[in-house]
């Protein structure tokens, strides 16, 4: 038991957004998803920074009426209205009633940034980084992601944050990094309270802090962010900058392994295992095994409790874990022996 104890205590998830793996802001893209409504944080839901609101235009597009809000904002966009421009430039990259043109949504942002509309020199932003409708170029996006952070727009300033921390285009400067991320933060942006969360338990750029770290952590956690579960989860297991509770550690990784995560599997097999949390349900472990085991997560203690259970036991398990597959149990319960867990 102690040997499983220190595993899990000892265990520390291998972030890469520090070391400059963290992915930028963006959303999706409809083509890919087959979003037919504007995106819940489309245009002009936050407060532009100049310029005349499209109130016909935004109106008609709100209510999926996407031919009529472009004639209006084609119209209002010619007599220098930047927020009709960024609103064109959305139909546009979105392919909302019209065929789907990168180039021209950059043009209509590009006219509207320089209005200093703070929506289009995000989206702006996002199309140097991405190369979308013009050629790629990080240095193009880091300065636009400024002007729009400058502004106020809080996605732009996780994603200029995230440049400070590669230290590529801008010096690092973990600092400023951390006082961007503070200001995505505070505007419910999971991804930067995830980043904050992370500098406050490391002390980069800010005072070492695990209250504060815990705090973040639980911020994006509960918007659904599946990284920070898992942080959340060990720091209450262990009691770090928050009450040890070790059966809320296991909600957040039940929840975070309902979510389809494996390291989180993992460890609520491990949970399962040995009571801690939870009842001890050895079935349970198993399934969590198994799922975490095909996807990629080996765990040699795991694989010997699991060995250690009878037949009917280890059919159980997996037919809990694929129920849709329970007739191949013998087979994949008796599946090659994984290779040894890696660290992570």
């Amino acid at each position: 038991m102690s040997r499983f104890i220190s595993r899990l205590i000892g265990f520390g998830l291998a972030i890469g957004f520090l070391l400059g793996g963290a992915a930028f802001a963006t959303e999706p893209n409809p083509t890919e998803t087959g979003q037919a409504e504007p995106p819940a944080q489309s245009f002009g839901t936050e407060a532009q920074g100049a310029g005349p609101q499209p109130d016909l235009a935004y109106g008609a597009f709100q209510r999926g009426y996407y031919l009529s809000a472009f004639a209006i904002a084609t119209k209002d966009a010619g007599t220098g209205d930047s927020a009709a421009q960024t609103l064109l430039g959305q139909i546009y990259e979105h392919g909302y009633g019209i065929p789907q043109d990168f180039k021209k949504s950059a043009s209509w942002y590009e006219l509207a940034s320089q209005a200093g509309d703070r929506e289009a020199q995000y989206r702006l932003g996002l199309f140097y980084l991405d190369g979308l409708g013009v050629a790629t170029s990080r240095e193009k996006a880091a300065h636009y992601f400024k002007l729009a952070s400058d502004k106020g727009q809080s996605k732009a300033a996780y994603n200029l944050g995230l440049f400070y921390l590669e230290g590529d285009i801008f010096e690092k400067d973990f600092e400023k990094a951390a006082a961007l991320f503070q200001i995505a933060a505070k505007a419910n942006n999971g991804d930067a309270q995830y980043a904050l969360a992370l500098m406050y338990k490391r002390g980069q750029g800010v005072d070492q802090d695990n209250a504060k770290a815990a705090s973040w952590f639980r911020n994006a956690a509960l918007s659904g962010h599946l990284p920070a579960q898992i942080e959340l989860a060990i720091m209450v297991f262990n009691g770090i900058g928050t009450p040890k509770d070790e059966a809320q550690a296991a909600l957040w990784f039940k929840q975070a392994a309902q979510s389809g995560n494996a390291v989180a599997m993992n460890r609520l097999a491990r949970l399962y295992a040995a009571g801690l949390g939870v009842p001890t349900d050895p079935i349970e472990a198993g399934k969590w095994h198994i799922r975490a085991r095909k996807a990629g997560i080996s765990d040699l203690w795991l694989d010997g409790f699991l060995e250690s259970l009878d037949q009917k036991a280890q059919e159980e398990a997996l037919a809990r874990a694929y129920p849709k597959q329970s007739d191949q149990a013998t087979a994949l319960v008796n599946e090659p022996e994984p290779q040894a867990e890696k660290p992570q």
